[in-house]
């Protein structure tokens, strides 16, 4: 599903991110930009709803203080 409304800028790290991404986008023949948003939404299957529950707990920690 795709969200023309909304836009997000990603700039690599490391120029080993980079150059990493290119390489995955050339042997796909897809652009970097698909690959970079494939590679975010991988990320966040994966690590989303822990780091929102982490994040979620030591805000609230912050808060009380």
């Amino acid at each position: 599903m795709r969200n023309n409304e909304a836009r997000v800028t990603f700039a690599p790290l490391s120029n080993l991110d980079h150059a990493c991404l290119k390489q995955i986008a050339a042997a796909k023949g897809e652009t970097l930009s698909a690959v970079t948003a494939y590679a975010v939404n991988q990320w966040l299957v994966e690590h989303g709803k822990k780091n929102l529950h982490y994040y979620g707990k030591l805000k609230q920690s912050l808060d009380s203080d």
